[in-house]
């Protein structure tokens, strides 16, 4: 694996870590109440985009390597 592969599945982890965890304390939460509240929705997006963008290319990745191998 190339180290820029390796570098994305780790950021990947962690992005998804803090998307799983602010994403369930904005299930739990009934309404947004207080500053923590809107920090907790701001985490959220700012978790969303790069799970969703850093999923697109390692996927995009993925699916060259195994026309590659196919091809072999």
């Amino acid at each position: 694996m190339k180290r820029n592969t390796l570098k994305q599945i780790a950021l990947l982890n962690i992005s998804a870590i803090g998307l799983y965890y602010s994403g369930h304390n904005l299930l739990t939460a009934t309404s947004i109440e207080s500053l923590l509240d809107m920090l907790n929705l701001i985490v959220f997006f700012s978790f969303f985009f790069p799970v969703f963008i850093l999923s697109l290319t390692l996927l995009d990745q993925l699916g060259k390597y195994f026309f590659k191998v196919l091809a072999n």
